[in-house]
């Protein structure tokens, strides 16, 4: 009977962890669409708060489309950067401050950063990426060249992914629903 309850809760905690380890991921989506090129994809990132730097991003899958080529963005085929703080998250979104003065930018580039080409750029008002085209969302695939999209404010870039982000309160209560389950099963086979 021991050994029964132990498996038992052994097995609820195996189940457990996956969610544990998945509520400090938050995914974002980006949909931007203009007249030159298309973003599309999703970044997922380790905060939901506040300013969001390099080692804050834990993913991405992006496709990139200027009308003529196609690209897909993912960690294991490119590079990303964060620099300065324009980049930031809230429990709704990502958003970039193309206003900011300073150096800032959002590059994800294939194969490396500083390749040339084959990338998308988030650059603020004081440059980053390029400095001759102000601020400005851009995407340059193959030899297509790059196409600037001008951007100016506090912009949402990316909404969060409708995905399901267990509360810790969620977790509470299917944690006290198993070891009431484990309860009745040991109260049946006492008693």
């Amino acid at each position: 009977m021991y050994l029964y309850l132990r498996n038992l809760v052994a097995a609820s905690a195996l189940l457990l962890l996956p969610m544990l380890a998945h509520a400090d991921s938050f995914t974002y989506s980006l949909n931007d669409t203009f007249a030159s090129f298309s973003v599309t994809g999703t970044i997922t990132t380790d905060t939901n708060s506040g300013a969001v730097g390099t080692s804050n991003i834990t993913g991405y899958n992006i496709f990139l489309n200027d009308g003529i080529s196609t690209l897909n963005l993912t960690p294991g085929n490119s590079q990303s950067e964060v620099a300065g703080s324009s980049l930031t998250a809230t429990a709704s979104g990502l958003f970039f401050n193309f206003d900011d003065p300073s150096i800032a930018f959002l590059v994800l580039q294939h194969p490396a950063l500083g390749s040339g080409n084959n990338y998308l750029c988030y650059q603020s008002a004081g440059g980053g990426c390029d400095d001759y085209n102000g601020a400005h969302e851009s995407v340059w695939i193959a030899d297509d060249g790059q196409i600037v999209e001008p951007r100016s404010g506090n912009l949402e870039i990316a909404s969060m992914a409708n995905t399901e982000v267990p509360e810790p309160e969620s977790l509470v209560l299917l944690g006290t629903g198993l070891v009431g389950l484990v309860g009745v099963v040991r109260r049946r086979l006492v008693g």
